[in-house]
């Protein structure tokens, strides 16, 4: 078994108690992929029906990751699960089962808002696909927490986790992608019998 050192492990963002936000990068050139991926469809983007103001590619798919231009992207996302889960030590068998992007013009922000479902629980993702130092994504559990979107940020946390984009104050488009991770079952270790 391939244990990873100290200076392998991908660093997660300290919060209150044993409460953990998972951060790190992703290539920037897989980025510019998905910001002309999403360039080649933004005019099909729509307004959400939600309290916020942003548009997003959930009527387009209901899982963008699943097209194949986008499988590296993909795959390098399922990484960073892997990273996630071990540093926390929760192991789940599971999939990303929804994925989105989301465009942010002037002015344009995402309520506070959780990603729970009534049957299945899930681990979530943002992923900045541009800089966007003036308009901070927030978490909150017991406290506030911001993190600057950067250009191949990846942010990762439990579905009960209240999270919102602040406005963009930049007149330079934010676009992020979302995604949910459905943990199907917990891995129990291999069992020694014998």
């Amino acid at each position: 078994m391939c244990n990873p050192t100290e200076e392998d492990r991908m660093p997660f963002v300290e919060r209150p108690e044993a409460h953990k936000i998972y951060s790190n990068f992703i290539n920037p050139e897989l980025c510019d992929e998905a910001i002309d991926y999403v360039n080649s469809f933004e005019k099909k983007m729509k307004k959400t029906p939600y309290n916020c103001k942003v548009f997003t590619s959930d009527h387009i798919t209901y899982n963008i990751l699943n097209d194949t231009k986008l499988q590296k992207l993909h795959l390098h996302i399922l990484s960073h699960m892997q990273n996630y889960m071990t540093l926390s030590e929760s192991y789940y068998d599971g999939f990303i089962e929804k994925s989105w992007f989301n465009v942010y013009y002037e002015d344009f922000y995402q309520e506070f808002h959780v990603h729970m479902d009534p049957l299945y629980r899930a681990f979530c993702g943002i992923l900045y696909l541009t800089d966007s130092p003036e308009s901070a994504t927030e978490f909150y559990l017991h406290d506030r927490i911001s993190i600057e979107p950067e250009k191949g940020k990846i942010v990762i946390f439990p579905d009960y986790v209240e999270h919102r984009a602040a406005p963009n104050n930049s007149s330079e488009k934010r676009i992020t992608m979302a995604f949910n991770y459905r943990k199907c079952n917990i891995w129990r270790g291999v069992h020694n019998n014998g």
